[in-house]
């Protein structure tokens, strides 16, 4: 699956992202976004465990974002935003609920 046209290179431009099975049978995903390589798998017995999960990947991006923002605004108020992690728990009834049809 591709978001977006790669560039001369074959590699992804910015604001593109290309998800590509790593191999057949597999649910192993090579993921490039930018020049960035990630890759996506679920946890054994199921796959591989050779990356997080999509949905903690989801959970990653909404916490980057999430801490992103909030640094935005507080620096222009001088406030200080925590340089603590932020952790990201919303939906996990949802994940149980997931993990509970793949079983």
């Amino acid at each position: 699956m591709t978001t977006n046209q790669n560039d001369q290179n074959g590699t992804s431009s910015e604001g593109t992202v290309t998800v590509v099975e790593a191999g057949s049978g597999t649910y192993t995903q090579q993921i490039t976004a930018g020049h960035h390589q990630l890759v996506a798998d679920e946890p054994t017995p199921i796959g591989d465990d050779a990356g997080p999960t999509p949905y903690d990947l989801l959970l990653a991006a909404l916490g980057a974002c999430t801490s992103m923002t909030l640094r935005m605004y507080a620096r222009p108020q001088g406030l200080a935003a925590g340089a603590g992690p932020s952790d990201i728990a919303a939906l996990a009834d949802s994940r149980e609920r997931l993990r509970r049809l793949r079983d």
